[in-house]
């Protein structure tokens, strides 16, 4: 496997595109009754503590 470094533009295209798959992923569980938002918001706080 080799890394390499987007230029700036695509990551910025990238975030863009998949800002909102989190959110359709908690929606998806909130509504089978399930804590999508909770484990997203928990999961989303963990990274910025790392």
């Amino acid at each position: 496997m080799t890394f390499v470094d987007l230029p700036a533009g695509d990551v910025e295209k990238l975030n863009q595109i998949l800002s909102t798959v989190g959110f359709e992923w908690a929606e998806q569980l909130d509504a089978q009754g399930k804590p999508g938002t909770e484990i997203l918001e928990a999961f989303r706080s963990a990274l910025k503590r790392n």
